[in-house]
């Protein structure tokens, strides 16, 4: 948290994202060896591989805090879903079966309702459809999602992910979700995001990584079949 917290670059994410006092901390591998301690052991990576297939690779690594004060986020699908060509809001080049995303979120501080927690659609992967296309109408007081798609009408609940910091949710990268606002005043809301892929899928972010400061591991995950820039 501190290493996040006292990143000397953070107050530039000010001006390019419109949310208020958030920001992202990017390629963490370079950053410090603690972030590498963080992956998934090899046992959950193994579940990871069933999903993603062989030489699965990860596609974007950071930290996203947000201070106090900080604005949330709109319901949105997650890389590569919104760069695949969709016709009104749906598209047939992919299935919910066969995933192309799975996102991984780990507390690094406590979140609840006043601090910002992940809202979540559950089964809205099942839709196959971005909301960023979408009238999306939201009832927060009841949790529920309102939308209308080739006169069809969809009302889902959603949830709220909460929990002590240690906690980690995977969930797939095609279902709905938004990250909340920061309504506390003195809280802290950190987060470490990792994005899976298969391998065949262009990466969200190109890693640089540190030669001699990097485990064979984490080389594995990050490269897939192309070695990343060593710098």
């Amino acid at each position: 948290r501190s290493k996040i917290l006292n990143y000397k670059d953070n107050r530039q994410f000010a001006f390019l994202d419109k949310r208020k006092n958030q920001y992202y901390f990017h390629n963490l591998f370079s950053r410090d060896s603690v972030f590498s301690n963080l992956l998934p052991k090899d046992k959950y990576l193994k579940i990871y591989e069933r999903i993603l297939g062989k030489k699965f690779k990860c596609g974007f690594y950071s930290a996203n805090a947000l201070k106090p004060g900080a604005r949330g986020q709109l319901f949105h699908i997650d890389h590569p879903y919104p760069t695949i060509e969709v016709k009104k809001a749906t598209s047939d080049k992919f299935s919910y079966k066969k995933p192309l995303n799975m996102q991984s979120l780990l507390f690094l501080t406590d979140i609840n309702d006043d601090n910002g927690p992940t809202s979540f659609v559950p089964y809205s992967q099942l839709l196959q459809l971005n909301p960023s296309y979408l009238k999306i109408k939201i009832d927060e007081e009841n949790k529920r999602v309102y939308c209308k798609q080739r006169n069809k009408k969809f009302l889902m609940e959603y949830i709220d992910f909460k929990g002590k910091a240690g906690t980690m949710v995977i969930f797939n990268g095609l279902a709905w979700h938004r990250g909340g606002y920061n309504y506390s005043f003195d809280k802290n809301r950190i987060a470490l995001l990792g994005q899976w892929i298969p391998n065949f899928i262009i990466p969200m972010h190109q890693f640089t990584i540190k030669k001699n400061k990097i485990k064979q591991k984490v080389l594995q995950l990050i490269s897939g079949n192309e070695f990343p820039a060593i710098v």
